[in-house]
């Protein structure tokens, strides 16, 4: 049967003895017909088709969605989950399940108001569950991307104002840094934390901060096309370091400018090619970024530093594409915005093969528990005939922990820990826009980094639900 059809019922019989058998076959028949094509059966059709092809489950909300939107308001709600078990490995086999509910809220200033250019957005996350990776595995990086924070929290309340025809844009207000740096799209195919979200890397090398965590930031950014095909970008941003921002009994509410290790100073430059729909090469993204905090950080001897910094890099590149788009004559190829803007949704539209890869350095060894963390992967959009949006992912992550970092766990009496290695399997089954299905495999390789515990398979399923 398929979605959105009633499949008619088989009214064949065995061979007529009579005419009398004939007669009651054809009346079967014209029976069932009449009840598939009778309102009833057509109410329900439209039902199941309706269901199958909006874009979120609750659909236009009884005309509220759309009304909203032609005043400039948008309001979203989703729902996720991560369920995971290691049948293997670990310090013990179990299955844990995390979920994590997100309100968004959006306001287009110019339709409001009349101030062209102008964004105000805020949102919160609900979130609960327990995590496989600190009960069972006992490992360094989560096996489930959503452990964090389960409870509810502000998340995000910022302003953006585009500039300059859309060259040069504004943001500030209560933002997470990779809302904006070292961003991929990609990350979001996968589970594991180590890919999903943000590269993982980052939170060892210093106060970073992440959804649902948000500080007090400001970012600018802009960029320029080069010809009708590539362009140029860079972001320069100052967000304040503190590592009580993630306190659960504030709830994301402590407005405070008290940040205990000063600024968190970011930027990124970057070249990107084919960056639209309407492009017919092959789309790339490479950027090369750095940080630096600027206030005292606590050293692996005891002591302090100032200007502790690190470098990181991006690079996704399309290898394979489906197809060529239709293009209209004198066709603008890209715009502005896909420039600098984070806006990937364009690569939906291009089925294929893709490679990503990240990577962050730290330049201090004295104060990082890390000193390099680097990933990688492939995906392929549309693999399957007729499962167009459906994603093949492969993924691996591997986390080394400084010698510093080592030598002083030693001192301490603390087995030394060296690096942890993640690998990943996943396929998004996209059921509808708004609902899709994601299991997969995971490998945790030398768990919690000091060869003390067996490694560990996972089997996971992550699913997603727009309201």
């Amino acid at each position: 049967m398929t979605v959105g059809g009633l499949e008619a019922a088989d009214t064949a019989g065995s061979s007529p003895a009579s005419d009398t058998s004939t007669t009651a076959s054809a009346a079967s028949s014209s029976a069932a017909t009449t009840e598939t094509n009778s309102p009833d059966a057509d109410t329900s059709a439209d039902f199941w088709d309706n269901m199958a092809t909006r874009e979120y489950l609750f659909g236009d909300v009884w005309g509220a969605r759309p009304a909203m939107e032609n005043m400039g308001l948008d309001l979203s709600v989703s729902f996720a989950m991560n369920i995971a078990g290691n049948p293997v490995g670990g310090v013990s086999q179990g299955v844990t399940q995390l979920n994590s509910t997100g309100i968004n809220f959006g306001a287009d200033m110019d339709k409001l108001v009349g101030l062209e250019g102008l964004t105000f957005f805020a949102s919160m996350s609900i979130r609960g569950g327990t995590s496989l990776s600190l009960t069972r595995i006992d490992n360094v990086i989560n096996v489930q991307q959503l452990y964090g924070n389960e409870t509810y929290r502000l998340v995000n309340l910022y302003l953006e104002q585009v500039l300059m025809d859309g060259n040069f844009a504004i943001k500030a207000g209560r933002i997470a840094q990779f809302d904006d740096f070292s961003h991929s799209d990609a990350f979001a195919y996968y589970m594991n934390n180590a890919f999903d979200g943000q590269p993982v890397g980052f939170f060892f090398m210093g106060p970073f901060t992440a959804y649902p965590v948000t500080t007090w930031g400001a970012l600018v950014r802009g960029g320029f096309l080069t010809d009708d095909t590539g362009g140029f970008y860079g972001m320069l941003g100052a967000y304040g370091a503190d590592n009580s921002l993630s306190d659960w009994d504030n709830h994301g509410t402590d407005f405070s400018f008290n940040f205990n290790m000063g600024a968190n100073i970011m930027g990124e430059i970057g070249y990107k090619h084919n960056w639209s729909a309407q492009a017919e090469g092959l789309p790339g993204k490479y950027a090369l970024g750095g940080w630096t905090f600027t206030g005292p950080m606590p050293t692996h001897t005891g002591g302090t530093a100032q200007n502790t910094s690190g470098l990181f890099y991006l690079v996704e590149q399309a290898l394979y594409r489906e197809g060529l788009p239709e293009l209209e004559p004198n066709s603008e190829r890209m715009q502005a915005q896909q420039v600098w803007g984070q806006d990937e949704g364009f690569l939906e539209e291009i089925q294929g093969l893709y490679f990503w890869s990240t990577g962050q350095l730290n330049l201090d060894n004295d104060v990082a528990q890390a000193d390099f963390f680097v990933s990688a992967g492939l995906y392929y959009r549309g693999l399957l005939p007729g499962r167009d949006q459906d994603i093949l992912s492969f993924g691996a992550a591997w986390l080394n922990f400084s010698d510093n970092f080592g030598s002083s766990q030693v001192v301490a009496g603390l087995p030394r820990q060296d690096y942890e290695l993640e690998l990943e399997l996943s396929y998004r089954y996209q059921v509808t826009q708004y609902f899709y299905l994601q299991p997969n495999i995971q490998g945790v390789i030398n768990p919690g980094a000091a060869h003390k515990i067996d490694d560990a398979f996972v089997i996971g399923l992550q699913l997603q639900v727009d309201f």
